[in-house]
């Protein structure tokens, strides 16, 4: 899958969440640069970081990701760390799974529990699309390639799944 930014802004523009996310935010970013280095929060930064809350721009490069997971038109995605599960306010067919939360933000997990040993388990070629954005933070550094061969084994054959790490 090669990216362009220039190609992708002219895609997503052409798409109706276009029109919903422009009247929430002033500006778009499509620079997969920015996104991978953190200078453009996402749409879950921007709703959950009090330091983002303030800011009228974002980056696009998840939805584009998530568009990717689209083509094969699953029934379900799972976002693993859904964190606010803010995605599912632009994919109803998004399924947050993630802890529960005490506060009242908005927007909660569909499914409540932790990826563990036990829920990579119990998830073995589970999931036909699946991703994980910066949720992989919580993970030691000893433990980051194992988590990302889990991750990968709960993918069914044929799924499509893509996760991000946080710069630290």
């Amino acid at each position: 899958m090669k990216y362009s930014a220039v190609d992708w802004e002219i895609a997503f523009k052409k798409l109706d969440l276009y029109e919903q996310l422009s009247n929430e935010y002033d500006v778009v970013y499509f620079d997969r640069k920015d996104f991978f280095t953190g200078l453009n929060p996402t749409p879950r930064q921007f709703y959950g970081d009090s330091n983002f809350r303030n800011l009228t721009y974002f980056s696009a490069i998840p939805f584009y990701y998530i568009e990717w997971l689209q083509e094969i038109n699953p029934d379900k995605i799972y976002d693993l760390g859904c964190g606010w599960n803010i995605f599912k306010k632009y994919y109803p067919n998004i399924i947050g799974v993630g802890p529960e939360d005490p506060e009242d933000w908005g927007y909660y997990a569909d499914i409540h529990d932790f990826v563990d040993d036990n829920y990579i388990l119990g998830h073995q070629e589970y999931f036909e699309c699946v991703f994980s954005i910066n949720a992989f933070h919580f993970v030691p550094l000893s433990d980051i390639r194992k988590r990302a061969l889990d991750f990968s084994s709960m993918i069914k054959p044929g799924g499509r799944g893509w996760f991000t790490c946080m710069q630290m």
